[in-house]
């Protein structure tokens, strides 16, 4: 019931006054790090990617996002309830259709929806212990662990057969978790060898959910993974 009214009120967000559709080409910047953030965008259709880049020059890779999971397709929605400024990019990684949508408008129908913020603090929830799990993965260098937690993102902790996108490459979770490409391609060998996902074409499949977040969660397993 709750998921029902979730998606009507998505569904609400395209006639929202200022609501407006628009279409990101492959490599263009939807949201820019830095600038102040005046609009949302709701993921009607698409691939894009979040990243940032130090005072050093470095980039990091946060996430990447499909459309049709409902709250993910939120671009933008917590710099809002922040500082109002971005501090990453967010960029189309493939051809995309969003609804834009004024901040203002956007705030003064979320305080009307208790489901909609329910499930937005899910979200930051869930990618704040993300984080803190990553950074202690890559405190103490542990490949599996940080292999992991970007395939369990990739999937939105979904059900067993997930599938993640084709542009879940070894380049891109090489570039996402700072580990050599021939390092994550051994762990991801590890992980087919022993049941956790397969390989369909291009793209990567879950089949032992429990298990990947077993690893994730820095919990002994039953074999060898690459540090």
């Amino acid at each position: 019931m709750e998921n029902q009214q979730l998606l009507a009120e998505f569904e609400q967000l395209k006639t929202l006054e200022g609501s407006a559709l628009h279409t990101f080409k492959r490599g263009e910047i939807i949201i820019r790090q830095g600038e102040p953030v005046n609009y949302i965008y709701y993921l009607t259709d698409g691939t894009c990617y979040r990243s940032a880049i130090t005072e050093q020059g470095e980039e990091y890779f946060y996430w990447i996002r499909s459309s049709g999971n409902v709250i993910d397709s939120l671009l933008g929605v917590f710099s809002l309830y922040g500082y109002g400024y971005s501090g990453s990019s967010i960029t189309a990684k493939s051809d995309c259709t969003c609804y834009q949508i004024p901040g203002d408008i956007f705030l003064k129908f979320a305080d009307t929806s208790p489901v909609l913020l329910r499930s937005l603090l899910e979200r930051c929830l869930r990618q704040y212990g993300d984080l803190d799990k990553m950074f202690h993965s890559y405190k103490e260098h542990k490949a599996g662990e940080q292999v992991a937690h970007v395939l369990l993102e990739g999937c939105g902790y979904g059900e067993k057969g997930s599938t993640l996108p084709a542009t879940f490459s070894y380049d891109f979770i090489s570039r996402k978790t700072a580990l050599h490409r021939v390092t994550v391609a051994r762990v991801l060998r590890y992980f087919k060898e022993h049941e956790i996902i397969r390989r369909d074409g291009r793209k990567i499949v879950i089949l032992n959910q429990e298990e990947l977040e077993r690893i994730a969660d820095g919990k002994q397993v039953k074999y060898y993974l690459p540090r």
